[in-house]
């Protein structure tokens, strides 16, 4: 389907470090098993191709990100989770309470307020129903699945990086990205799969 080469100039790899080894697992996963992928779940033209890669290199941010990091700055928190923007409403506040923690802390404080008990109505779209379940069902793999519901069906117990990409795989097919690709629509597909128009334009330019 792809060589390591056309992966390369489409999101080159870091130099060195965790998100390089993240790097090198999609890709190799990529490379596997992505033509038997796109067989399986419909993915067979060029233009399919290029709205599912555009998307997952956005959510994955350049294929360098297994798990949706928690190292937000306020303004960060705000643009994304703040009020206006998101059902969690976060105040600048807590944006700046939940930026002063440190490392997992403040992981486990955003995710939890943002995806569980601080944000019900979330929480049971996503299936979040137990303490601690915003964190430990945050955003995984290239299509960042997140919440208890989608990965214990899409993942199905399997958190290796073939696992993961099965399961973005499986999100674009259940949710008809490739009606939309098929009409050039990336706005459509970015509305289905973040549920707004997050990173839009990072979208578009990896598209292009």
């Amino acid at each position: 389907m792809l060589t390591r080469d056309d992966l390369q100039r489409f999101a080159p790899r870091p130099g060195a470090g965790e998100r390089a080894g993240n790097w090198d697992a999609y890709v190799d996963a990529l490379i596997e098993h992505g033509g038997p992928l796109c067989a399986e779940f419909g993915i067979d033209t060029a233009l399919e191709l290029q709205h599912f890669m555009a998307q997952i290199a956005h959510e994955s941010d350049g294929f360098t990100i297994l798990w949706e990091s928690g190292a937000y700055s306020v303004e960060g928190l705000l643009n994304i989770f703040g009020v206006g923007r998101h059902s969690a409403k976060v105040t600048r506040d807590e944006a700046v309470r939940f930026c002063s923690l440190r490392g997992e802390k403040r992981a486990q404080a955003i995710f939890e307020r943002v995806y569980g008990t601080g944000n019900p109505k979330k929480a049971i779209e996503l299936g979040n129903l137990e303490p601690g379940d915003g964190y430990k069902y945050r955003g995984f793999g290239p299509m960042q699945v997140t919440g208890r519901r989608d990965h214990e069906r899409l993942m199905m117990g399997d958190q290796s990086t073939r696992g993961a990409l099965r399961a973005a795989f499986a999100e674009w097919d259940e949710k008809h990205c490739n009606e939309l690709a098929t009409r050039d629509d990336i706005k459509s597909i970015t509305k289905r799969i973040n549920g707004g128009y997050n990173g839009l334009e990072d979208r578009e330019h990896h598209w292009e």
